[in-house]
């Protein structure tokens, strides 16, 4: 388990706070926490761009550990995107900046997606004179969105090199209005699925016939009110989306759900309503989630809807490859470290990365029938762990407060060096925190010199090696040296006072040679020398010290 400082230097350790936590309805303790976090912005917290942080929106992640969400100042809309990147925030965009193409200026913006390099895209609304453009840009440039697409949702910009999105496309002469998958590039737009087209489906061929279903006026602070509008993509851009289709040879018959996944023109069945629960007996699939994700090898994960005998309904959350799925936690199931209490509800948003590890939200009942919502993590092995729930205090700016509702953006938001980001809510504020969900921190292990007898040595300076680990990869190695104050004469003192060593100063930390194999050379004054090895990982994470004491004479 990880512990952390608190929220004034920059991270939290969720153990402490959930551990004693007291819910409104019974006592529960749970056994440990899924992650630790660093705290990215708080309402009232100053911001770039002027005023301080008001309205958070949900935030997105990058591969390389970008943050990125949207800020709005007052309730008149939304008006800057933010990004953070290795503690600096950065203002990407607000309204009234110049359109990277000049000739126009961002009135809102609607979403965020992180490209591999950290870059920012967004869907935004420009005012070109007298008339409003919606449009979708990354940092530094815009894409061409042809006057062909009068409707379209957030954009997916995972692979860096093309944006992905559902949109509503005219068609031909006539101009018919249609839904399709678009995929814009430097190159242009491609509708690489149009509705009308038929799909592979193990029950037969299916004809697509709705692609784009904006239900509601999307608000970028609720993330329900985009669904059926997202699509995800992965950094080879692989794509994960929900499609209604129809038996392609009776296009009159009753609807069905579906979730394809894969490249755009050779897209893949997943799941669809009707079919049997991957790993559970004698219940169906009824309703999809709307917002699939996919992980950077593929991997699928979403939640839904169950019906069957022993049960009226019900709702799970299932993963893995298409045709190799199985179920994460199903409602009903305990929750861990928490006596008496289940999952309800987790048909709700739902992501994966490739290591297998999905991350859900999920409603939680009580043997009184009270209800909290949360956010667990199902690592590949072990049950759900929690992340955060309402009704738990949290550190904030001005001291702990009671979190009244949690939420995460589904896709686009748990990267492959196992950070996750959500938004808590405390009332009328609003934090977004950035989390490692790792079960471990970096170590560290010596390979020379082992053996007691190796740690003497009448050597003038002595080489060090050793191995280092981390799921997320080593940053780098570093040592530091603690000498012996008056050495060559404890030597020759007596046994007592051989043990009661000084140490002058730890030297400045030095650079190990290598990452995972390193070896350092140190040079060595008479008598002991206190050498302390670390790592950091990727995330910045360093381990516990490596202590060797290496003795010349």
């Amino acid at each position: 388990m990880r512990f952390g400082p608190l929220f004034s230097q920059g991270k939290l350790s969720m153990f402490a706070v959930v551990g004693a936590m007291v819910m409104a309805f019974s006592h529960l303790a749970f056994a440990q926490a899924g992650a630790s976090y660093k705290a990215i912005a708080f309402t009232g917290q100053a911001a770039p761009g002027g005023e301080g942080y008001a309205r958070l929106g949900l935030p997105k992640l990058g591969a390389d550990a970008t943050v990125a969400f949207l800020d709005g100042v007052d309730d008149s809309g939304i008006c800057r995107v933010i990004a953070s990147s290795f503690g600096t925030v950065r203002l990407v965009e607000k309204a009234g900046d110049t359109t990277p193409e000049g000739g126009g200026t961002f009135s809102s913006f609607e979403a965020v997606s992180v490209a591999l390099d950290g870059r920012v895209a967004f869907n935004g609304t420009a005012q070109i004179g007298e008339t409003s453009q919606a449009g979708v840009w990354a940092e530094g440039s815009g894409v061409q969105v042809p006057d062909t697409l009068v409707d379209f949702g957030p954009v997916a910009f995972r692979a860096g090199s093309v944006f992905g999105l559902k949109s509503r496309v005219e068609i031909g002469q006539d101009l018919v209005l249609t839904d399709a998958l678009s995929i814009l590039s430097a190159k242009g737009a491609n509708n690489a699925l149009l509705a009308g087209q038929v799909l592979p489906s193990p029950a037969g061929d299916v004809k697509v016939k709705t692609i784009f279903d904006r239900s509601m006026d999307p608000d970028p602070f609720v993330e329900g009110d985009r669904a059926g509008t997202e699509i995800d993509v992965n950094e080879s851009g692989k794509v994960a989306l929900k499609v209604i289709t129809t038996p392609a040879a009776s296009p009159t018959s009753s609807t069905k759900q579906a979730i394809y996944a894969g490249l755009p023109n050779a897209l893949k069945p997943v799941a669809t309503t009707g079919d049997a629960a991957p790993g559970m007996t004698g219940f169906v699939m009824e309703d999809l989630s709307p917002r699939p994700s996919i992980a950077s090898n593929d991997f699928v994960a979403f939640s839904a809807t169950l019906s069957g005998e022993a049960e009226s309904s019900s709702s799970a959350v299932f993963a893995g490859r298409p045709g190799a799925l199985h179920p994460v936690v199903k409602a009903g199931d305990p929750v861990p470290g928490a006596p008496g209490v289940v999952f309800d509800d987790v048909f709700s948003s739902v992501v994966i990365n490739e290591t297998g590890d999905v991350i859900f939200k999920a409603r939680i009942r009580y043997p009184n029938e009270g209800t909290r919502d949360g956010i667990w993590i199902q690592r590949v092995s072990g049950g759900p762990v929690l992340i955060a729930v309402d009704g738990i205090q949290l550190p904030t700016p001005s001291g702990n407060q009671e979190v009244t509702a949690v939420d995460f953006a589904g896709p686009g938001t748990f990267n492959d060096l196992h950070q996750f980001v959500f938004r808590a809510t405390f009332g009328d504020k609003d934090g977004i925190y950035l989390a490692d969900t790792r079960a471990t921190i970096p170590w560290v292990r010596v390979i020379y010199p082992r053996k007691a007898r190796d740690r003497v040595t009448q050597d003038s300076d002595y080489t060090i090696s050793g191995t280092a680990e981390d799921d997320t990869g080593v940053a780098k190695v570093e040592y530091t040296v603690q000498r012996e104050k008056n050495g060559r004469q404890r030597l020759q003192a007596t046994g007592k006072a051989r043990h009661e060593k000084h140490f002058k100063a730890k030297s400045v930390p030095k650079l190990a040679k290598g990452d995972r194999s390193w070896k350092f050379r140190v040079p060595l004054s008479i008598g002991d020398n206190r050498i302390e090895v670390t790592a950091t990982d990727k995330l910045g994470n360093v381990s516990e010290p490596l202590v060797l004491v290496i003795r010349r004479y």
